[in-house]
């Protein structure tokens, strides 16, 4: 997961442990863009949505980007 000051946080093969939850429990509320493969990244989406926080997966973050970057051009 890339958190919000652009540092770096691999879940990698925490799935099975519950001390993800704990790490994602302990962030600060801001925007994250979170990296993996499912069913990891829909459950981290989704914990980081119920606390306020703003969260997308790469794919989604990478069409935003593309769709600012296009507003910007014109």
């Amino acid at each position: 997961m890339v958190l919000d000051d652009g540092s770096y946080m691999d879940f990698g093969e925490a799935s099975d442990s519950l001390d993800w939850r704990e790490a994602v429990d302990c962030l600060p509320v801001g925007e994250y863009t979170v990296v993996g493969n499912e069913p990891i990244v829909s459950e981290v989406l989704e914990r980081l949505r119920s606390r306020g926080s703003k969260a997308w997966d790469e794919k989604s973050a990478a069409e935003w980007d593309e769709e600012e970057a296009d507003e910007e051009e014109a």
